[in-house]
């Protein structure tokens, strides 16, 4: 189990519901160009459905889908799955960082803090789709 608490020391990092699915769409529709380059366009539903999707044979409880904080303002979203696709590594199928926090060595910041976390926490790999 992923200590959330524990991921960075620079956020406040929690579990991410479809109460925030707002909040979320919000910040990636300020990626515009990550958007663009992708040929796609974040939806609500896009978004629900990424909140609760796993990789094949993953139970739900393995997946979390993590807001990060700074006060009050959603700076970064990150989808992390424990165990996948072998029980020492952890996946990170999505990471965005806020438009307004990029450009500044921010998200490399926070994805080296998550990084030593989870080799803390045992597993030997971390992926990133």
């Amino acid at each position: 189990m992923i200590d959330l608490s524990a991921l960075s020391k620079a956020y406040r990092a929690r579990r991410l519901s479809d109460a925030d699915v707002d909040a979320v769409l919000a910040l990636c529709e300020g990626n515009v160009q990550f958007y663009r380059y992708c040929a796609a366009e974040p939806t609500r539903g896009q978004v629900l459905s990424d909140m609760h999707i796993t990789p094949p044979g993953i139970d739900e409880a393995h997946k979390y889908y993590v807001g990060f904080y700074w006060d009050d303002v959603l700076v970064a979203v990150m989808d992390l799955i424990d165990g996948y696709p072998d029980p020492k590594i952890a996946y990170i199928g999505f990471f965005m960082m806020d438009i307004r926090f990029q450009g500044r060595q921010l998200g490399s910041a926070l994805i080296r803090e998550v990084k030593d976390y989870l080799k803390r926490a045992g597993f030997s790999a971390v992926r990133l789709a």
